[in-house]
């Protein structure tokens, strides 16, 4: 593993879904239009728990994915 992509596992693992999460969600804040039958802030919700363990999994894949050294 070079030592930039250790950088990029961080960014993507974790300034990602934390920029999603707390940048994005306040925009969302309301109650219509309702997207597959939710207010937009619980479909945003929802849907960041799969982009976020997305985000993991790449991280996780970058860092070298459990290989040991």
């Amino acid at each position: 593993m070079m030592p930039n992509e250790k950088g990029i596992a961080v960014i993507i693992g974790l300034v990602v879904p934390w920029f999603l999460h707390i940048v994005v969600s306040p925009f969302l804040n309301r109650a219509e239009p309702f997207i597959l039958g939710m207010p937009p802030l619980f479909f945003w919700i929802t849907l960041l728990m799969f982009v976020t363990s997305l985000c993991l999994y790449i991280a996780y894949r970058l860092e070298g994915g459990g290989a040991v050294e």
